[in-house]
């Protein structure tokens, strides 16, 4: 690398042939931790190797995203801040290797971290960046997973839409995906944004939406998964909430509301499910508990 990145640790320099990079960022992006389940599946299954990390000290505020620390004995034997770190992968007959950058959404500078990750991207030939995200929306947990999609440049749109990504209209709040679609278009670069719906009143880790996600992005670059070990606690979760709703006439009521209203625009709704979110949470904490 000749140019020098603010913040960048490197530990090895690989050579890769015009990568793609997946992107999942912990916080307000990754509801379900599915983003960020999505990209450390990606990361274990093909056993890809860490290159690169960003410093956290101009990114994030510890006092939000605190500093983990191990304590045995009354000795103190560890202390890791968070991180943002990249590993590569090398696909042997495909047309493009894999960049996956597992991370925190920043919570300062934004386009200081927008011009640090690019400039990783560009110095290892990046050709495109896929950002994964998840948001809780209204939706039933007995339907598949909805999965929505935002490009940064409309030749990309097809190419959702080969795949079953919707491509939606939002206005409101926005999360560092879209800094990061607009600083890849300044820099001409292929950028697109994914993104699961989760269930909102599951408020647990969701392989279900987190499967499906991996599931269409394995096809959209090509790569060839045995999903078997995720399928698993996906279908178990299912099995777990299925139970519940047998248990609870106010939770299968609110799901048959939400049956009703998929694969289209919900209306206006009298409901309020609070007591139905409170006895989700106490009932899955059990079942894990056991």
């Amino acid at each position: 690398m000749r140019k020098r990145i603010e913040g960048l640790i490197l530990y090895e320099a690989p050579k890769l042939k015009e990568p793609y990079l997946v992107a999942g960022f912990a916080g307000w992006p990754n509801a379900g931790e599915v983003a960020t389940g999505a990209v450390g599946y990606l990361k274990d299954k093909l056993r890809a190797t860490r290159f690169a990390e960003l410093s956290p000290e101009d990114y994030y505020d510890f006092t939000s995203l605190r500093p983990a620390v191990a304590v045995e004995g009354g000795l103190l034997k560890a202390l890791s801040f968070p991180a943002d770190e990249f590993f590569y992968w090398k696909g042997k007959k495909r047309d493009h290797d894999l960049i996956l950058l597992l991370g925190s959404e920043p919570h300062l500078r934004w386009l200081h971290f927008c011009q640090a990750l690019l400039g990783v991207a560009r110095a290892f030939g990046v050709v495109r960046v896929i950002a994964l995200g998840a948001v809780f929306d209204r939706l039933p947990h007995t339907r598949e997973p909805r999965v929505t999609g935002v490009v940064n440049r409309a030749r990309l749109k097809e190419g959702l839409g080969r795949w079953g990504i919707e491509l939606r209209d939002y206005r409101g709040p926005s999360s560092f995906h879209s800094t990061l679609l607009m600083a890849c278009t300044r820099r001409r670069m292929d950028a697109l944004s994914i993104w699961g719906h989760v269930p909102h009143y599951i408020s647990v880790a969701n392989p279900q939406v987190c499967l499906t996600l991996v599931n269409k992005l394995a096809g959209m670059l090509d790569l060839e998964l045995d999903l078997s070990d995720l399928e698993r606690p996906a279908q178990e979760l299912g099995r777990v909430l299925d139970r519940l709703m047998a248990q609870n006439s106010q939770l299968k009521g609110y799901v048959e509301t939400l049956e009703k209203e998929y694969g289209r625009e919900p209306p206006p709704s009298p409901l309020h499910p609070q007591d139905v979110l409170k006895d989700v949470e106490e009932f899955l904490k059990r079942e894990r508990g056991g």
